[in-house]
């Protein structure tokens, strides 16, 4: 048979007092969830009599003390004290004294089955030990006014429970009644002098009734703090964190560290009735730069932008819309219409949003990029605190949990050794062909993470391999990782030039700093990419709109590929990375020195970033001593040729580069196919110049003629549905003047007094 003691001892929290202050003899009601014990369990005249002083009903109880198998299938044995809502009591009462200590109202606590609720009440002049239900007509204070008075570091919390918490702690609190949201500016007098701790309640309701009670007590107190309780769960409040083991040692703490709080500025009023645009706007404008700091809102070619930060913790930046910056103003300024009842709060008008956006010119800072490492600016000075850098123009948006060890502001010769050795370490298991490649593949790992410091162009770096799974997409994973944090975002290459155009687009766009293809089975080609990969802004159409952007090119590009073959003005335009495992299946390779490289390499990230920042620093420190051996010639990408190569030669690493010209022989299919056809043209077409339909009319007869045409153009030549005559136009024009072969064979116009192109094959 279960008796009285079996059902205390299920249901109470095993102390004399329970740990939120209630008195023995009450345990946790099971109907309801509540901290606090208001069940009372006894036994008469051989029953068992049960009471919720809660409020529970019955039923409730029973059900669920049945339901943890605490009540017998007959309830016979089993009967519940009756009640009756008007025979509630409180489960606690809380007095509220004035200045003199005299009993001014009182806050009475209950729990329902629908959880807490109080109800404040004061004593009945005309009936002694009466009460009446309503504190109308009273003035109300703050909850221990007397103490508070008396004290000179004063506590406010929430509730009248957290008060009693911290009195039994010695320290001296206060509070409110009516909770959050119910401070009245009568309070604020009795705080003149005193050092106030303001303890937020963990959820919205609670921090926004702190800040409201730390605005309201900044001129009176003498200090305001507020003070967030670490390890607080949500919707927790001081009981809680001193139940969790909290001391008044560690409160009295928490103060002394904490900053002294400051309201924030107070937004600034825009009147909008019967003014001219041009006025509104110019307030707007103002309104946005006075809240601009630390900046949020960029101007960026032609455009206002803001940076985004997705899910996956992914920055880019973002055209801002008349949606978005309308929500911006309204964050920035308070906008008012006057009428004949007084000024109306509103909205921003979205004539005046639209006004903003075409002006085409703004004050903001200008952004260029962002980025997600500590850098090196154009000086050699390191770029390391996160947000917006008005030097370089960038934005760094710290990833979670990246620490760099401190970049040493004078590295010695032993800091530089050990910090390349370190990088080495990246690129130890990847089989390249030669030293040069080696050397090539540290240039593109350094590149990124200081593609700042580099003033112009940077040239694609292409990863090749004669076979598949030796490691290309994995070692350009690696490059991304360690100057992003993140994977490489590894794109398909695009179908046709168009589709690149708009690729490109939108990637500059959104400000990456890292473009890659991945896998490439066709040759890589196309005049976009070139134009992009020569270029120090990028001008195109917005996709979706008439609008044009003017485009910062400061992206790193990397494309890999097995036996990858380049075509058009690309060769001169890209440097090689060369694996060869020499095995038939490379992706069975087992001595590795890190099995798992990629999360070895993101692990590690810091270091690896504070080596390359010390390589690069300590180049600068040393005047950027000259190479040496002299450097390979790039066309159009020397500032690159000359900061990278100077560093790894600095560094100790030889070999930068010096595979670029058999690289180009090897992978440029363009030009052993126009040597070879303007050889055969020097045979088979007359020297004094025929026009584009007369070859293409000596082409269609010899087969021979025919079979030496470069691919792009043979395709054109079978297609029935395209232009020959006008695709061989164009591909002459392009390749005019430009030397082939040990003969130096090139194409030459001949123009006739008819204005007619006429085309010649001879030496230059």
């Amino acid at each position: 048979m279960i008796n009285v003691e079996t059902i205390r001892q299920a249901l109470t929290c095993g102390q004399s007092r329970c740990s939120c202050g209630h008195l023995n003899g009450l345990v946790h009601c099971p109907a309801h969830e509540d901290k606090t014990p208001s069940l009372s369990v006894s036994e008469s005249n051989g029953k068992v009599l049960v009471k919720c002083h809660a409020g529970c009903t019955q039923t409730s109880v029973i059900e669920a003390l049945r339901g943890r198998g605490l009540w017998p299938p007959s309830n016979s044995y089993w009967t519940q004290i009756p009640q009756q809502s008007s025979q509630r009591q409180p489960i606690a009462v809380y007095n509220y004294h004035n200045a003199t200590g005299q009993l001014i109202f009182q806050v009475c606590r209950y729990h329902t089955a629908i959880g807490k609720t109080f109800r404040q009440r004061r004593p009945d002049p005309k009936n002694p030990g009466k009460w009446i239900w309503s504190t109308k007509g009273i003035t109300m204070v703050p909850y221990r006014l007397p103490q508070l008075l008396q004290a000179e570091t004063v506590f406010v919390v929430e509730g009248e429970k957290d008060v009693a918490i911290l009195e039994r702690l010695g320290l001296v609190a206060t509070c409110n009644p009516g909770g959050a949201g119910k401070w009245q500016p009568s309070y604020n007098v009795n705080f003149t002098g005193k050092k106030v701790a303001v303890l937020p309640d963990n959820d919205d309701p609670g921090r926004t009734h702190a800040r409201e009670v730390a605005r309201n007590l900044y001129d009176a107190a003498l200090s305001v703090k507020l003070i967030e309780l670490p390890d607080l769960p949500k919707k927790g409040d001081v009981s809680d964190w001193i139940q969790a083991g909290g001391t008044a040692e560690e409160l009295v703490r928490l103060i002394e560290e904490a900053p002294q709080w400051k309201p924030p500025n107070s937004l600034p009023e825009i009147v909008i009735t019967r003014r001219f645009l041009q006025d509104q706007s110019n307030e707007a404008i103002k309104a946005i730069e006075a809240a601009n700091d630390p900046p949020f809102i960029f101007r960026r070619f032609g455009n206002l932008v803001r940076i985004t930060i997705d899910e996956k913790t992914h920055p880019s930046i973002e055209i801002v819309n008349d949606i978005q910056l309308r929500g911006m103003l309204a964050r920035c300024a308070f906008f008012w219409k006057e009428t004949n009842k007084g000024k109306v709060a509103t909205s921003p008008p979205l004539e005046v949003v639209k006004d903003i956006l075409a002006l085409g010119e703004w004050s903001f800072p200008p952004l260029e990029g962002i980025i997600q490492a500590p850098t090196l600016r154009p000086d050699g000075s390191v770029f390391s605190d996160p947000g917006y850098d008005p030097v370089t123009r960038l934005f760094y948006v710290k990833p979670p949990n990246l620490f760099v060890p401190p970049i040493p502001g004078n590295p010695t010769p032993e800091d530089v050794k050990g910090a390349i050795s370190l990088i080495q370490e990246i690129i130890a298991d990847f089989p390249f062909e030669d030293q040069a490649d080696r050397a090539n593949c540290i240039g593109l790992i350094i590149t990124l993470p200081l593609r700042p410091a580099i003033p112009k162009k940077v040239p694609m770096a292409v990863i090749t391999a004669p076979a598949p799974g030796t490691g290309k997409s994995l070692l350009q994973d690696i490059v991304a990782t360690i100057g992003t944090g993140e994977s490489a975002p590894m794109a398909g290459f695009p179908r046709d030039d168009d589709e690149m155009r708009k690729f490109i687009t939108s990637r500059l766009l959104a400000g990456d700093p890292l473009v890659s293809f991945d896998n490439l089975e066709l040759p890589l080609w196309g005049p976009s990419l070139a134009r992009a990969l020569t270029c120090e802004e990028w001008e195109d159409r917005v996709l979706g709109g008439n609008t044009t952007a003017r485009l910062p090119q400061k992206a790193v590009w990397v494309a890999n590929g097995n036996n990858l073959k380049i075509r058009g003005d690309l060769p001169r335009r890209t440097f090689p990375i060369r694996l060869d495992a020499k095995l038939s299946r490379p992706w069975e390779r087992e001595d590795f020195k890190q099995k798992n490289l990629r999360d070895w390499v993101f692990r590690r990230r810091g270091d690896f970033l504070g080596a390359i920042l010390t390589v690069g620093r300590g180049w600068f420190i040393a005047q950027k001593p000259e190479p040496k051996r002299p450097l390979p010639v790039m066309g159009g990408f020397e500032s690159w040729v000359e900061t990278i190569g100077g560093m790894l030669s600095f560094a100790g690493i030889e070999g930068f580069l010096e595979n670029l010209e058999q690289f180009h022989d090897e992978a440029d299919l363009e030009g052993p196919e126009w040597e070879g056809f303007l050889e055969a043209w020097a045979k088979a077409v007359a020297p004094e110049g025929k026009t584009c339909q007369e070859v293409a009319s000596i082409l269609r007869d010899n087969p021979e003629f025919a079979a030496t045409l470069p691919d792009n153009l043979e395709q054109v030549l079978r297609d029935p549905e395209k232009s020959f005559e006008r695709s061989l136009g164009r591909a002459l024009a392009r390749k005019e003047k430009r030397p082939y072969g040990p003969n130096n064979l090139a194409l030459q116009r001949v123009t006739t007094t008819r204005k007619v192109t006429l085309w010649t094959v001879a030496p230059l």
